[in-house]
């Protein structure tokens, strides 16, 4: 006996929910850190491929990011993000320094975790206009001349796999203060 199209196709769609379901899983306590450089070989879009990454979004920004820092002094920072096609959102954020220490992040926010230089969200945040997470920044230890910062955000239909997804990127320059900083 041979199975119905019908059969068939349910047998299709299990499998696919099935596998969708395994993507979905693939990182269950969140994307790996530092996955907000789109030139690491684990970052956001390595896995919500669907859509083309949209680079230098300007639906990205940092408020309270300075153009140069100074040493030993906390920032305030606030990313957001926006974007009305999105059902919910999340963030990653990593600050990194080829000749010194890129700071570390601290966060009171709930929805925020942190590690060195590195923040994300935790739960996503519900979309459909404008989300904001907070958190500190603080350049400490042998500093830099200048800091990049990645960030990285998704628009997702919160169908909790990775297909329907688009990930927005953009990165920012902070100089350090020179006299702060040590250098002459």
């Amino acid at each position: 006996m041979y199975p119905t199209a019908d059969a068939a196709a349910r047998a299709l769609a299990a499998a696919l929910a099935a596998l969708a379901a395994q993507v979905a899983c693939a990182y269950p306590e969140g994307a790996p850190w530092g996955a907000a450089d789109p030139q690491a070989d684990e970052n956001c879009s390595s896995c919500h491929y669907d859509y083309e990454p949209q680079r230098d979004s300007a639906a990205l920004c940092i408020d309270g990011l300075p153009d140069t820092a100074v040493a030993d002094r906390d920032y305030e920072l606030t990313v957001r993000f926006s974007d009305d096609a999105a059902a919910v959102s999340g963030f990653q954020l990593l600050a990194t320094a080829t000749d010194g220490v890129a700071g570390v992040f601290r966060s009171a926010d709930a929805d925020v975790e942190t590690i060195g230089a590195a923040s994300r969200s935790i739960r996503p945040a519900a979309g459909g206009g404008e989300v904001s997470w907070t958190l500190t920044w603080r350049v400490t230890g042998p500093h830099a001349r200048s800091i990049v910062m990645y960030l990285a955000a998704s628009a997702a239909n919160d169908d909790r796999s990775p297909f329907g997804d688009t990930i927005h990127y953009r990165s920012f320059v902070v100089a350090m203060d020179d006299e702060e900083s040590g250098e002459h």
